[in-house]
């Protein structure tokens, strides 16, 4: 018995996810976009290391807020990412097997026994 009910709530948490997930990157590039212009001075060399994003000796006090904030957004987007894999891999589960999927016990034995 396929199960309905549970299988439109995945899909709406789906889209829920999607949507919070593509608002995220979205303010995330922004951000990438706004940091570029505040590094502390004589650390501009920071910007060859992916790693300086968490060091905030690298910024000014204002890159340091867009760092803070990209950092969230950026958590924000890769946990809505996991979580919508998550729901389409439950939603996958909820469908019913299909006739070829379920194996037969009786064939089993009968072959076994020959």
């Amino acid at each position: 018995m396929y199960m309905e009910g549970f299988a439109i709530v995945t899909v709406i948490l789906f889209g829920i996810f999607w949507l919070v997930g593509f608002v995220a990157g979205i303010r995330t590039f922004w951000l990438f976009y706004e940091i570029r212009g505040h590094w502390a001075p004589g650390r501009s060399w920071g910007k060859l290391l992916f790693f300086s994003l968490f060091f905030s000796y690298f910024f000014t006090e204002k890159g340091n807020v867009y760092r803070v904030q990209l950092l969230n957004a950026l958590a924000i987007f890769i946990l809505s990412a996991m979580c919508g894999i998550g729901t389409g891999v439950w939603n996958e589960n909820l469908r019913p097997a299909d006739s070829s999927d379920v194996i037969d016990a009786d064939k089993i034995g009968k072959a076994s026994a020959k």
